[in-house]
């Protein structure tokens, strides 16, 4: 039988009325009811038993998961493009800072386009996971472009997300008409 103490960061932990410390046979879990901002911090967990000792660390934050795009890679219109992304937050997203921008037609290029920074409200919705989507319009035909993107929940901001790469497509072309003449 192990001897299981909880701690955040340097304070010893006992149970109250919002923490609950329960055992299932080898299974010790902290459970934290209707966590605050005053809970988030360092957590550790210390086990001993004649067999030795272990100490296991983990943090709480609440701020928002970084999001993904998960939009296609090419547009459906030549001059606009739909971004698509989803994020997982407890707390209902307040915004997004969206960051787009052109890149060079020849890779090789040293100059590169400023970034355009748009924030977004959030669409007020709760839950784990969170859909959100913007329509980029004025983009430039048969060009790449890049994004990034980033959620603000009442905790904070999260990590910028990974670039995303995207095509728009080249202007539409009309169909040329020709007349046959039969002999």
């Amino acid at each position: 039988q192990a001897d299981v103490l909880w701690y955040k960061d340097t304070m010893l932990l006992d149970s109250n009325g919002k923490r609950y410390m329960q055992q299932k046979g080898n299974r010790f879990t902290l459970l934290i009811k209707d966590v605050e901002k005053s809970d988030f911090g360092n957590y550790s967990c210390s086990a001993s038993n004649m067999l030795g000792k272990s100490r296991t660390y983990l943090r709480v934050v609440g701020n928002p998961n970084t999001p993904v795009f998960n939009s296609h890679v090419t547009s459906k219109s030549p001059t606009s493009y739909k971004l698509s992304w989803i994020t997982e937050s407890y707390s209902r997203i307040e915004e997004y800072r969206l960051l787009y921008r052109r890149l060079p037609d020849d890779p090789d290029q040293e100059v590169l386009y400023a970034y355009n920074n748009i924030i977004i409200n959030g669409e007020g919705t709760h839950g784990l996971q969170h859909h959100q989507s913007y329509i980029l319009d004025s983009l430039s035909a048969n060009s790449l472009y890049e994004a990034q993107i980033q959620a603000r929940n009442s905790f904070g901001w999260s990590k910028i997300s990974e670039k995303f790469q995207f095509y728009t497509r080249q202007t539409d072309s009309f169909p040329i008409e020709s007349s046959v003449k039969n002999p």
